[in-house]
């Protein structure tokens, strides 16, 4: 029992009694609540009509596999599109890490500068930013021009010049990827890394998803649909059946009371027909 952990807990953490008995008495009531408030949900759902319960009854069937089979569906979409943007994102950047690390030596900055332009022309879904920076983090290419010339923070820097290979960092809205430019040269038997500079790529999540928020939205107005047609289908083939059971139900009344003469006719070739 929660009551009973709690009051070991409490002796144990010197808590005092005052405060153990109501925390006992707050449980105790807490759930009386919750099982009164089923026990009214239950007898609300005795007293609807037949046809009622079976709409209801077809309105959460559908809700519920509607929910089930677009959760999993949504699921294997996003699996699906993070391991795309993954190899798609690693490869833009090791590339262009590749074409900046000769460029860089050479101080060729327009080069750099065109071949980063050429991703905007490419139309990348979800691609916002990506960049080279140098040693001293200075951006010298961008998709945006306005941010050539500008200075990356130190953290920025920092986690830029620690990626020795390409690695993808998760934010709650975007995928980078980032990897360091440097070259390794051998000084007295010993290799030394040189920072040349890092590049960086960046994916907008809320563009990335957009098409699969629109599949779920697109799922939930079909569930919508198909439960609208078919509690007005069950409301309308039950009304019969329901007469029917009614008709049956007051016959049987009757017998009961000593009336043998009762005789109910139906077009039923069902259970209730025979």
């Amino acid at each position: 029992m929660v009551t009973d952990f709690f009051r070991t807990r409490g002796r144990a953490k010197g808590i005092p009694p005052s405060v153990v008995r109501w925390a006992d008495k707050a449980a105790h009531k807490a759930a009386l609540a919750g099982h009164t408030s089923w026990n009214y949900v239950v007898e609300l759902f005795l007293r609807l009509k037949i046809h009622f319960k079976l709409s209801l009854i077809v309105a959460i069937s559908v809700l519920a596999v509607t929910f089930v089979i677009s959760s999993i569906a949504v699921n294997l979409q996003q699996r699906e599109l993070r391991l795309q943007t993954e190899v798609l994102g690693y490869q833009i950047v090791q590339s262009l890490t590749a074409v900046a690390e000769d460029n860089l030596l050479l101080n060729s900055v327009p080069v750099l500068q065109d071949y980063v332009k050429n991703f905007s022309k490419r139309n990348i879904p979800g691609l916002e930013h990506l960049f080279v920076m140098d040693r001293r983090g200075v951006i010298v290419a961008h998709l945006a021009p306005d941010s050539v010339n500008k200075t990356v923070t130190a953290n920025d820097f920092d986690l830029l010049a620690s990626a020795d290979s390409a690695r993808l960092m998760e934010t709650a809205t975007h995928f980078r990827f980032i990897q360091s430019i440097f070259v390794t040269k051998r000084e007295a038997g010993q290799s030394r890394r040189i920072l040349l500079g890092s590049s960086s790529a960046s994916f907008s999540k809320a563009v990335l998803l957009a098409p699969i928020r629109e599949m779920r939205n697109k799922i939930v107005l079909a569930s919508f649909g198909v439960s609208v047609v078919a509690i007005g289908l069950v409301l309308f083939l039950s009304k019969r059946i329901v007469h029917i059971i009614i008709v049956l139900s007051d016959a049987a009344r009757q017998v009961g009371s000593g009336n043998l003469k009762v005789s109910v006719f139906t077009r039923m070739k069902d259970e209730l027909g025979t």
